[in-house]
Formats: C-alpha cells, sequence, structure tokens
C-alpha cells in the first residue's frame, strides 16, 4: 500500500491510465515501465522463493500450461486492479476441481472420460466473466484502489 501511495506507485498508475496524459505531465513513461517491471520480477522471485522454501523442492514439472492458466485466470476472473480480485480469482480457481469431479459422476460415459474437461470449464468461466462482469468479480476502476 505504500508503495502504490509513493511518487513511483503514482506514477505507474498514471502511466497505466493514460500514458500519453503521463508523459505530459512529465513523467518518463519509459522508466516508469522499467521500474514497475524491475519492481514486479523482484516480487516474483521474491514469492518463488519463498514458495520453494515452503514446498522444499520445486521441478519445472511443478509449473506447467494448466498451472501458467490458472495464475492467468485468476487475475483475470478476479480482477488485476484490486487486491480483493485475488481472493475471489482464486475463490473460484480452488472451487473448478471440485465441481468438475461432481460434474464427472453425471455426465454420460464418453464425456466423463474426456481429458479436457478442466480446460473446457475453465474456458467457459473466462468467457463468463469477460461477457458479464469485464473488470473482473472484484470490479476495478471505481473508488479508491488498495
Amino acid at each position: 500500500a505504500r508503495l502504490l501511495a509513493s511518487r513511483h506507485g503514482r506514477a505507474w498508475r498514471a502511466v497505466r491510465d493514460d500514458e500519453l496524459a503521463a508523459a505530459a505531465c512529465g513523467i518518463d513513461t519509459d522508466a516508469a515501465k522499467m521500474q514497475a517491471f524491475v519492481v514486479g520480477g523482484a516480487l516474483s522471485g521474491l514469492a518463488g522463493g519463498l514458495y520453494a522454501h515452503w514446498i522444499g523442492f520445486i521441478s519445472p514439472e511443478q509449473f506447467g500450461l494448466v498451472f501458467s492458466f490458472e495464475l492467468l485466470m485468476l487475475a483475470f476472473i478476479g480482477g488485476a486492479r484490486r487486491i480483493a480480485g485475488a481472493a475471489w480469482g482464486a475463490l473460484v480457481i480452488v472451487a473448478i476441481p471440485p465441481l468438475i469431479s461432481l460434474l464427472r459422476d453425471r455426465l454420460p460415459g464418453d464425456w466423463a472420460r474426456a481429458s479436457g474437461l478442466e480446460l473446457l470449464l475453465f474456458g467457459a468461466v473466462i468467457v463468463g466473466v469477460v461477457l458479464l462482469r469485464p473488470a473482473g468479480l472484484a470490479g476495478g476502476g471505481q473508488g479508491k484502489e488498495r
């Protein structure tokens, strides 16, 4: 919260909202973008290090296409501009596998054995959220951001 309220955070928000207007206000947009990528990369590296320490062992197989897709959908479903969006997105992502297992019991034989059912449901959720709530489940843009 302190970072977003700082001079750099305000510059990042200005560049995100309107790059041309930010440049007109004297913000070096290229430097602001570079700083945002560096801070994002540093936080991602820290999160990866903490995850590896918590799990004890990591391998490339743990971070396949489906896992990357789930992380992307988490931000997409919840909304990328609010912290509550991460909670909503995680709730949906965690709820989908039990729903799939319930659906598999009620589907005909060939449908129940379909290997891409989870990805199909993830895609349907993404399409539904984009059509019904383009800013994500937590909304976005309006009100005070946290």
